[in-house]
């Protein structure tokens, strides 16, 4: 029970309009990520993102990064698409 004064935490997936299936669905999957990203984990699970230009990659990255301790720190978006295939292993670390 929250004490009296105290404001609610913001839901770090209030961002995702909708309220279809498949957008509580997306907020679940979200969540249950969330808490696999702690400190000395080993099993935090790699994630991809795909679809369509404009159907809300970035922002789902954005609510994913917000909803677990790393929302903490910054978060550092890549387009992938646009750094050469000859050069994507010597710009960045990947892990």
């Amino acid at each position: 029970m929250a004490s009296a004064g105290s404001i609610p935490a913001p839901d770090p997936t209030a961002p995702l309009v909708g309220q279809s299936l498949a957008m509580q669905a997306l907020r679940t999957h979200i969540r249950h990520l969330a808490r696999f990203d702690t400190l000395g984990n080993v099993a935090v699970p790699t994630v991809l993102l795909q679809g369509e230009t404009g159907t809300g990659k970035s922002l789902v990255a954005q609510v994913l990064h917000a909803s677990g301790p790393r929302a903490r720190g910054p978060f550092v978006a890549i387009n992938c698409a646009a750094i050469p295939g000859h050069a994507a292993g010597s710009r960045a670390v990947w892990f």
